[in-house]
């Protein structure tokens, strides 16, 4: 996941689980590919609801947290180290409805 051009296609946060370069794109709730968020629905948020660059925001102005987080849905990303590349999604906490932290494979880095 380097560069701006983001493949919109096996790269999504849906539900609790983050897929990364899997056969599968899940639109349900709450998806992220590439440089897109996609909420329920054909539709693309494009305005309080979406995520470009390294800065994503969802629903609010007080969502907003470090140079990559995911909030209302949850991700926070806090730690300094957390945040590499111009598209950052987990590198330390991914929180997706829950409680459950889910680290490792579901976390998507620029190496």
């Amino acid at each position: 996941m380097q560069g701006p051009a983001v493949y919109v296609g096996p790269c999504c946060i849906c539900g609790a689980l983050l897929y990364m370069w899997g056969p599968a794109i899940y639109v349900e709730p709450c998806c992220i590919c590439g440089a897109l968020l996609y909420m329920q629905g054909p539709a693309v948020h494009m305005g309080p609801c979406c995520t470009y660059g390294a800065l994503i925001y969802m629903w609010g102005p007080d969502v907003h947290v470090g140079p990559c987080c995911i909030c209302g849905a949850l991700l926070y990303m806090k730690d300094p180290g957390v945040y590499e590349g111009p598209w950052c999604i987990c590198r330390a906490l991914l929180y997706m409805w829950g409680p459950a932290v889910y680290p490792g494979p579901t976390c998507n880095t620029v190496q």
